[in-house]
């Protein structure tokens, strides 16, 4: 274990000891018998394993960065149980033995969740359709509770911060651009300026990073999405959008 006088790192990469406590928590937290992490995903401040234990199937833990508040941790289980209990294939909380959905580790939040057994979905006309089925059914939900912290958050990643990030980022170098990108500079600030951000069209519960890197195809054919951490509410058209650009653009 970790010395009590030690300081977290706050590069993963670094913190050696972070996996011994994680192994720890799912012990002592979530009740797992002798288990073992396996990195699926792993940058500087955040990660994602598979944990298999000998007591049953495997999950997936998410340790989120320090500066992610625990609340938005919060809503992201809070979101995973209402679809699941609207029918919704996604990923299934797995909540503590205390009956919490998340819990926390050196001020990191961490999620664990149901390992979902699948593989990349192809381009395939089939596929597609499930793709687009899969995100109808999110877009068909009742409207959440406007009341409810969680379920009303704004989604991650929309297009009215996109566009605003991008303005700035050119305002930033403006009399900066060498005069044989003047035309493309140009070019890209008369777009963004022409581009709406959808903010008054229908707007629901979104997936908001629903494309083709996060998404599963389940052995039966379901098509499942998983990394819910940027969803929201939003205009649905742009969650719409991002899956058509992944599958027919990118």
């Amino acid at each position: 274990m970790c010395p009590d006088n030690a300081r977290p790192s706050d590069n993963l990469w670094m913190d050696v000891a972070l996996t011994t406590r994680l192994k720890s928590l799912l012990r002592r937290t979530y009740g797992a018998t002798a288990p073992s992490l396996a990195p699926l995903y792993e940058e500087p401040k955040k990660a994602i394993y598979r944990v298999d234990r000998r007591d049953g199937p495997p999950w997936v833990l998410r340790i989120f960065p320090r500066s992610r508040p625990l609340e938005r941790v919060q809503g992201d289980a809070a979101i995973l149980r209402y679809v699941e209990g609207h029918g919704i294939d996604a990923e299934r909380v797995v909540v503590t033995t205390q009956g919490s959905p998340m819990t926390s580790v050196d001020g990191r939040g961490v999620l664990v969740t149901r390992f979902i057994e699948g593989g990349r979905p192809d381009r395939t006309p089939d596929t597609l359709r499930r793709l687009g089925e899969a995100v109808g059914r999110i877009h068909a939900l009742p409207p959440a509770p406007v009341d409810d912290p969680f379920l009303s958050r704004r989604a991650g990643a929309l297009p009215k911060e996109d566009l605003a990030f991008g303005r700035s980022c050119l305002d930033r170098i403006a009399g900066k651009t060498p005069y044989k990108l003047m035309a493309e500079y140009e070019r890209l600030r008369t777009a963004l300026a022409a581009t709406r951000d959808g903010e008054e069209l229908p707007r629901g519960l979104i997936h908001s990073d629903g494309h083709l890197a996060n998404a599963l195809r389940e052995p039966d054919g379901r098509i499942v999405f998983v990394d819910w951490d940027s969803a929201g509410q939003g205009p649905k058209v742009a969650a719409l959008g991002l899956l058509l650009f992944t599958c027919a653009v990118q």
